[in-house]
C-alpha cells in the first residue's frame, strides 16, 4: 500500500465497514505500523506487534479522559450533552479507562462475578434462557435471527449475571436493549447530533435505574451492587475509600454493555459462518469440546471488538516506526485475529487448528475484556441449544449489512429459512 493509499484509508467510509479485511491485510502485509488521517491516529495491524502494545501499560495507556458517551465536535452540541449530563452523574476514568494500578483496583471488587468457574455456573441457566427464545419462534420457517434470538439471549443473561431481578418485565428488557445500543452508538462510528443526544438522555436514564438498585443494595446480600458499596479503592492520603456512586455507576455501565456487545455479534456472524457446515452445526448437540472449539475459532475471525485505542505516555518505536508522546495508537484485533504468521490460512473457518486460545477477541493483558467467560459460555449454550433443536439457511437473497462503527462489527440482521427438529 504506497503512502497515498494510506492516506486515503477512511475506517468510516461504507466500503471499508462492508468489508475492513482487505485494507487491514494490505496495512499489515505493507506498512503494520500506518498514521490514517481519517482518524488522527496510528493503526497497529501486525499481530507481534499488536501483542507487544498490549503487554507495555506503560508505554501504551489505557488512560481516557471521563468526558461522557462522546466527545463534542463543536460548541452548541458540547452545551446540549452538559445539560443532558446535568441530569445524571458524571463518567468516570476506573476499569476499561484507567492503567494499573488504579485500574487493578477497581477491577478487582467485581472480578469474582466474571471468573470462568462462577460464570461456567450459569450454563444450564443460559441454555434455559436459549430454549425459551427458541420456543418464541417455534413453528416459524422464516426469522430474522439478531433480534429473535441475538441480541435478547445477552440481555437476559446478564439481567441474570448482575441479579436485577427476576421481575424483569417485556418493558424493562426494551429498555436494557435501548441503553445498550446508545451506550456505544458513537464508538468508531459517524454519529448524528441529534442521535447523540438521544444516546445521552438513554445513558443517563441508564444511570438513574442502576443508582437506585445500588441505593437498595446491602454491602453483603452477595451481588455485584453490595460489592461495590463495601468495596475500597486507594485514597490520595495512602489508605482507602469507599467508591463514589459515579463510579460505581460507570463500573456497572462497562460490566452491562460489555456483557452484550462482543456475544451479539459473534454469535450471529457465528451462524452466518456455519450456514455452509450443516454437517458440522448438527453435531454441536453433542459435543462439548467441538463447541468451544467452534465458539474460539468463531471469535478470531469474526473479531466483534475490532481494535481498541491507546495512547503513547512518551516517545517509542514501535516496529520501524517512532511514535510520538500523546500519539493515539488503535490496535486492530481484527486484523492480528487474520496474520497469516500467527495463524496459517488466517482467512478460513477451521476449529480444528492449533493454537485456538491465542487470539485477540477479547484483547489481552491487564485489560482483557472482563466479560470474556460471559460470551464464550453464552455462545456456547446457544450453540447446543439451536443445534439441538432446529437446522437452517441463510437467505441468499438478503445482503448482511454491519454495524456502522470501525471498532465494532457484527451482523445488523441475518435472515434464515429454519426447520424445527425433534431429538430423543
Amino acid at each position: 500500500m504506497t503512502t497515498t493509499d494510506r492516506q486515503c484509508v477512511d475506517p468510516y467510509a461504507p466500503e471499508y465497514l462492508a468489508d475492513p479485511h482487505a485494507v487491514l491485510g494490505s496495512l499489515r502485509a505493507d506498512e503494520p505500523v500506518a498514521w490514517i488521517d481519517a482518524i488522527s491516529a496510528f493503526m497497529v495491524t501486525r499481530n507481534d506487534l499488536v501483542a507487544e502494545v498490549l503487554a507495555d501499560t506503560g508505554t501504551y495507556s489505557n488512560h481516557r479522559p471521563a468526558d461522557g458517551l462522546t466527545t463534542a465536535r463543536d460548541d452548541d452540541v458540547a452545551e446540549a450533552l452538559a445539560d443532558i449530563r446535568s441530569g445524571g452523574w458524571p463518567h468516570r476514568a476506573v476499569i476499561a479507562d484507567e492503567d494499573p494500578p488504579v485500574h487493578d483496583a477497581f477491577r478487582s471488587i467485581v472480578a469474582p462475578f466474571f471468573t470462568p468457574s462462577r460464570v461456567r455456573s450459569h450454563y444450564e441457566a443460559f441454555a434455559g434462557i436459549c430454549d425459551r427464545l427458541i420456543d418464541r419462534f417455534a413453528g416459524a420457517t422464516h426469522i430474522e435471527f439478531v433480534q429473535a434470538f441475538a441480541k435478547p439471549l445477552p440481555l437476559h443473561a446478564i439481567n441474570l449475571i448482575l441479579d436485577l431481578g427476576s421481575d424483569i418485565t417485556t418493558d424493562q428488557l426494551d429498555a436494557f436493549a435501548r441503553w445498550r445500543d446508545s451506550a456505544v452508538v458513537a464508538v468508531g462510528a459517524d454519529v448524528p447530533k441529534e442521535r447523540l443526544l438521544e444516546a445521552e438522555r438513554d445513558i443517563v436514564e441508564m444511570q438513574q435505574f442502576l443508582a437506585a438498585r445500588l441505593a437498595e443494595a446491602g454491602t453483603d446480600d452477595g451481588t455485584i451492587f453490595g460489592a461495590l458499596r463495601r468495596g475500597r479503592v486507594p485514597a490520595g492520603d495512602g489508605g482507602e475509600r469507599p467508591l463514589e456512586v459515579a463510579e460505581s455507576l460507570t463500573i456497572l455501565r462497562q460490566v452491562f454493555v460489555g456483557g452484550i456487545e462482543t456475544t451479539t455479534k459473534a454469535l450471529a456472524q457465528t451462524m452466518l459462518q456455519l450456514d455452509d457446515q450443516p454437517e458440522l452445526f448438527s453435531r454441536l448437540a453433542d459435543d462439548a469440546e467441538l463447541r468451544r472449539r467452534v465458539v474460539e475459532e468463531s471469535l478470531r475471525l469474526s473479531s466483534p471488538a475490532q481494535g481498541i485505542l491507546r495512547t503513547t505516555t512518551r516517545a517509542a518505536r514501535l516496529g520501524n516506526v517512532d511514535l510520538p508522546a500523546r500519539a493515539r495508537v488503535f490496535v486492530m484485533f481484527a486484523a492480528a485475529n487474520r496474520d497469516h504468521e500467527a495463524f496459517p490460512d488466517a482467512d478460513t473457518f477451521d476449529p480444528t487448528r492449533a493454537g485456538l486460545g491465542r487470539h485477540f477477541a477479547f484483547g489481552r493483558g491487564v485489560h482483557v475484556c472482563l466479560g470474556a467467560a460471559v460470551a464464550r459460555v453464552e455462545m456456547q449454550a446457544a450453540l447446543e441449544r439451536l443445534s439441538a433443536r432446529l437446522t437452517y439457511r441463510i437467505r441468499p437473497s438478503r445482503e448482511v449489512a454491519y454495524n456502522p462503527s470501525f471498532l465494532l462489527r457484527g451482523p445488523l440482521k441475518v435472515h434464515m429459512d429454519i426447520v424445527s427438529k425433534e431429538r430423543p
